[in-house]
């Protein structure tokens, strides 16, 4: 009877570790999970008509160590709204980062494999460090992606998504070098193909310069053009409003011109050329506005100086702003400080801005306002919602006159 038991506990024993055995043909080890149908040829998401699909990636590292992901997917919108993309809850091989969506893709569009839209990925601030290396070594990407109808905000679907990079072709480590903050004129940038758009034919090319005040159809194709390259996110009314002309100034900074909020005939013959770009998030995404106000403290020889701040950011609330300010006299000449070294001076100001909000600033201080002749404005640093910090790498100061 003994034998008997032994061999049946011996027989049981064999049956469990076979069992184990086929178990553990079925489970996959750490860092290895299956991935779903669609990852290895980029597809992102199909829904009714409207399909992204990822092409191809590209990461970019300036010398201070600030990474970005950019995921280059084509987009093609065969319904009758306007869907903008959202991705959420984004891991690089497991480590928690951030991103910024795709909108406003235009009703019954192919963006194209020459037009290619693109997501933006990045560390957040509080692991830095560990999202950095997670972006530069990235193999999976995982992220939810959820399409909105930009019009009515309404959530259309959600989708989980994982990515294989290694199955896809990139490009890793593009240095970029950390210009001195001048006010100098930027020189015109050679667009890249991937974020370049197709030519676009207005009413009228005997361009005219368009300003605040003017109206009508030149106005309505302006602001069409700059719609469908994601500067604009208002109504094609043809009235040329304070929208109208940050989105000018959005235009001209990311292209290259001369940073103002008229659109001049130099800038819509760019804008509606092969050569304009997408709108592309930098890495400071609140600029100065086009309007500028100012008035003089009683009979002090100081001015409360108010410039206008937007966030053009499409999915980041900010929470301040660093500016920098310094001053030319009718000369040209700084203003010098007792130590004999121009003045620059510094002001922080406070104040939540949702994405796409502006806001005339609260008051910054100048002085000797009889000296004065223009003010140069600049974005030194940004704080955002989830406390992460953003410095310029290169600050663009705008001057705004105080004599006219």
């Amino acid at each position: 009877m003994k034998r008997i038991m032994t061999l049946l506990l011996a027989l049981t024993m064999l049956a469990g570790l076979a069992v184990s055995a086929a178990l553990a043909e079925t489970i996959h080890a750490p860092g290895q999970a299956s991935r779903p149908s669609g990852t290895e040829s980029g597809a992102l998401i199909s829904w009714e008509g409207f399909s992204a699909r990822l092409l191809r990636y590209e990461i970019e590292k300036n010398r201070e160590g600030d990474t970005r992901l950019y995921l280059y997917t084509r987009v093609v919108n065969d319904t009758d709204r306007t869907i903008s993309m959202d991705a959420r809850n984004i891991t690089a091989d497991g480590v928690r980062i951030m991103g910024s969506g795709i909108m406003k893709t235009a009703p019954h569009s192919d963006s194209g494999e020459d037009s290619l839209r693109h997501f933006s990925l990045w560390a957040r601030s509080e692991n830095k460090e560990e999202g950095r290396n997670a972006i530069l070594n990235a193999r999976t990407l995982a992220m939810q992606i959820e399409l909105r109808d930009s019009d009515t905000m309404e959530t259309l679907v959600r989708q989980e998504v994982t990515l294989d990079l290694r199955s896809l072709e990139g490009t890793t480590e593009i240095e970029t070098p950390r210009p001195t903050a001048t006010p100098k004129p930027r020189p015109t940038p050679e667009p890249t193909p991937d974020n370049r758009a197709p030519a676009y034919t207005p009413a009228s090319t005997d361009y005219k310069t368009l300003t605040e005040k003017s109206r009508g159809q030149a106005v309505k194709d302006l602001q069409q053009r700059l719609w469908d390259l994601n500067y604009y996110a208002n109504k094609i009314n043809g009235v040329y409003e304070d929208t109208t002309a940050i989105a000018v100034m959005s235009f001209c900074t990311q292209n290259g011109l001369y940073i103002q909020g008229d659109a001049t005939p130099e800038m819509q013959e760019l804008l509606y050329s092969s050569r304009a770009e997408y709108y592309r998030e930098p890495w400071i995404p609140v600029m100065l506005g086009p309007k500028f106000r100012w008035r003089v403290h009683g009979d002090a020889d100081v001015a409360a100086i108010y410039p206008m701040i937007v966030n053009r950011s499409p999915s980041r609330t900010v929470l301040g702003v660093e500016l920098y300010y310094y001053y030319t006299d009718v000369w040209g000449e700084r203003y010098v400080g007792s130590n004999g070294t121009p003045l620059l001076r510094r002001a922080t100001l406070q104040k939540t801005m949702k994405p796409g909000d502006y806001y005339s600033s609260e008051q910054v201080l100048a002085s000797p306002y009889s000296w004065i002749n223009t003010v140069y404005i600049g974005i030194n640093k940004i704080v955002f919602d989830d406390g992460e910090i953003r410095t310029a790498d290169n600050i663009q100061y705008i001057g705004y006159p105080m004599r006219n």
